[in-house]
């Protein structure tokens, strides 16, 4: 959600706010340097059950697969929104997902908010700890 983020003001090593697509940046950049290969397409298979994992990039599933001691899985993250009248409107102006992020926004301190939280526990196919 960061990448989403117009200022991101609570973040440590940030003291005076940064804006969430510039903080994606400077972790990508710092990733890189420590000599993490990034791979920003689909990956449509991947086999975990021994090392090196194995991986197909999508399109190359028939292929050969490609081979890794890490994997990283970042799906991506999307707000649930409540579906209010004038929620599209004031989205980010006022109506947004991060009471906290907000609270935090000089133009909302001090100001009364209602946080509405909608969570949604989804198991991970990684989790082994609820397996029969």
């Amino acid at each position: 959600m960061f990448s989403h983020s117009l200022a991101v003001e609570n973040f440590p090593g940030f003291p005076d706010g940064v804006r969430g697509p510039e903080m994606m940046d400077k972790f990508r950049a710092q990733s890189i340097r420590f000599g993490t290969k990034i791979i920003t397409e689909t990956i449509s298979k991947i086999d975990l059950s021994v090392r090196p994992f194995k991986y197909w990039r999508e399109g190359q599933e028939g292929e050969e697969p490609e081979t890794t001691e890490t994997v990283i899985i970042a799906t991506g993250a999307s707000a649930k929104r409540l579906g209010l009248k004038g929620e599209d409107t004031y989205w980010q102006s006022g109506i947004s997902a991060c009471a906290v992020c907000d609270g935090a926004v000089p133009i909302f301190r001090w100001a009364q908010m209602v946080s509405a939280k909608i969570c949604e526990l989804i198991p991970s196919p990684l989790d082994r700890s609820h397996s029969p």
